[in-house]
């Protein structure tokens, strides 16, 4: 909707053609996303009223209820409440409590990963990597990674570790492992990893939460 101004800032609020006739609604121009680093909640500068009139520059259309599907081929973000039921070469059920998770298996143990479209790898958290039934005898390599939580100076790389998200395998791969108690503690269950660019950019990914799933279309 045109905007009003709250204690010196702007204010939109949303606004469906469809649902609302009555009410004068805006374009809001589309904008590409990054596709080298996969970010895709960021459509544009949104003011919105906040404290000492700080703007917010990212929106999650997730975190709104909205479905989405995301083209890294043709670097195009759709969303909508309703959207297309595409071919799938693999359909992966979701959860979402504040944030979208799908299930996996790291050295064949069922775990949680959180769907992260602005990460850039596959990692698994501290405690999956203490828990792993088939732990590898490799020395661990350190890196400095800024995680949920801000610089993790505990964050390293493990290889050899066998990853399965339905059929699709990654065997003998290095993780990297994070401190994930941030988001554990914000969904109320053990974050068990994350999957971000370097596992998506392979696919049109279709996150669909009418259908409590997530489509990948195989674009290697």
């Amino acid at each position: 909707q045109s905007p009003r101004r709250v204690l010196g800032t702007r204010l939109f609020r949303y606004c469906d053609p469809e649902s609302s006739p009555e009410k004068h609604c805006n374009d809001v121009e589309a904008v590409r996303f990054d596709r080298d680093r996969g970010y895709v909640n960021a459509v544009g500068v949104i003011e919105v009223q906040a404290a000492l009139g700080i703007e917010v520059e990212s929106f999650s259309p997730l975190a709104a209820g909205f479905s989405l599907t995301v083209d890294y081929e043709r670097s195009q973000l759709t969303f909508g409440r309703r959207i297309p039921q595409d071919r799938a070469d693999f359909v992966l059920p979701l959860r979402q409590h504040r944030l979208v998770t799908v299930r996996g298996t790291v050295n064949d143990q069922d775990v949680s990963f959180v769907v992260d479209t602005g990460g850039e790898v596959i990692s698994i958290s501290s405690q999956t990597a203490s828990t792993l039934n088939r732990r590898p005898v490799v020395r661990h390599l350190p890196l400095r990674v800024y995680g949920s939580s801000g610089w993790d100076p505990d964050a390293f790389l493990l290889p050899g570790i066998d990853l399965m998200f339905n059929t699709i395998a990654f065997p003998n791969y290095p993780v990297v492992v994070l401190n994930l108690q941030a988001p554990s503690a914000l969904l109320g269950f053990q974050v068990g990893g994350t999957i971000g660019h370097n596992f998506l950019s392979r696919y049109r990914v279709a996150i669909d939460l009418e259908q409590s799933v997530v489509r990948l279309q195989d674009i290697s």
